[in-house]
């Protein structure tokens, strides 16, 4: 019976561990992301005047500007919630219309970034393959930024204007097809990685642009980190609103990860800069703690991981 039990138990406590395993990599995600954002803004700023000269200035900058809004947002939001007194009602409600937005900004951010990466996916795809096409294929996407935000963010009230006016019954037809929408936009995105994979293979080292290696990076990590959440998700498959909602978290919570780790490793002078600035700050840690004997033997470190990092 004890043994009958147990293995009737089992798949509430598989559930169980493969929940908790969803909310520890989700942390670990956000830590990771919130310790690279120094190092990605270093990066990115120390090859400013470079990336003007190439194509990928324009996508850089574009997902740089979000990556730094979304922790500028992020940031206002933990301040305001630390500082607020909970116990009130107003503020309570404060509380609420805070978590409200920011969660719905993020969300929309989520949404931009995924319609661009799905866009120059499909863009690359067709222009690798069929070259002559490319002049009609300009990614003017990336001038046209805000107003693709502004497209998102008019559906999502409008969306929100239905929920809320609807009755009981329109409203439940509501929640069902907008989880349906947004496990078919997962899909979508997560299909669209594909893309770069005959790229990849087919692809000459000579032909494999600074912009080429940056989004197939870019991609690359989309699809794994997609694809290693998928197990961790068995626990809402039973309920498609909860599975949705799972879905739209892991987008939003990955996002800031792989775009700062797609951008320092697809190029060797990004990673010599980043692990100079990770040196640096050993260094200055090591001072600060007391190890002078060790920090009087690095300026001359220093010295070369600057003349590296300025190297191409």
């Amino acid at each position: 019976m004890n043994h009958l039990g147990l293995l009737q138990n089992s798949p509430t406590l598989l559930n169980q561990i493969i929940y908790i395993s969803y909310i520890v990599v989700t942390i670990v995600f956000i830590v990771c992301g919130v310790l690279l954002l120094p190092i990605y803004i270093y990066v990115v700023k120390i090859n400013k005047s470079r990336d003007k000269e190439i194509h990928l200035f324009a996508l850089t900058t574009l997902f740089y500007g979000m990556i730094v809004q979304m922790y500028l947002i992020a940031t206002i939001f933990v301040i305001f919630y630390l500082v607020l007194n909970f116990e009130d009602d107003i503020v309570g409600a404060s509380k609420t219309i805070l978590t409200f937005l920011f969660v719905y900004q993020l969300y929309i951010t989520t949404q931009v970034f995924q319609i661009m990466l799905l866009r120059v996916a499909l863009e690359r795809f067709i222009v690798f393959f069929f070259p002559e096409l490319e002049k009609y294929l300009k990614t003017l996407v990336f001038k046209r930024k805000w107003n693709i935000y502004v497209l998102v963010a008019s559906k999502e009230i409008l969306l929100l204007y239905w929920h809320f006016t609807s009755s009981e019954y329109y409203d439940h037809m509501f929640v069902v097809w907008f989880s349906r929408l947004s496990i078919i936009w997962f899909a979508i995105v997560l299909l669209a990685s594909f893309c770069y994979i005959p790229i990849l293979i087919k692809a000459t080292p000579t032909h494999k642009t600074k912009l080429q290696k940056y989004l197939c990076w870019l991609t690359m990590q989309v699809l794994c980190v997609k694809l290693a959440y998928l197990p961790l998700l068995i626990p809402y498959a039973g309920s498609i609103q909860v599975l949705a909602c799972s879905l739209i978290g892991l987008d939003i919570f990955t996002l800031p990860f792989i775009i700062e780790v797609s951008y320092l490793i697809c190029d060797k002078r990004n990673m010599r800069v980043a692990i100079s600035l990770v040196k640096r700050f050993q260094i200055a840690v090591g001072y600060l703690c007391g190890s002078r004997g060790e920090a009087t033997v690095h300026p001359a470190e220093i010295q070369r991981e600057r003349v590296n990092s300025v190297l191409p």
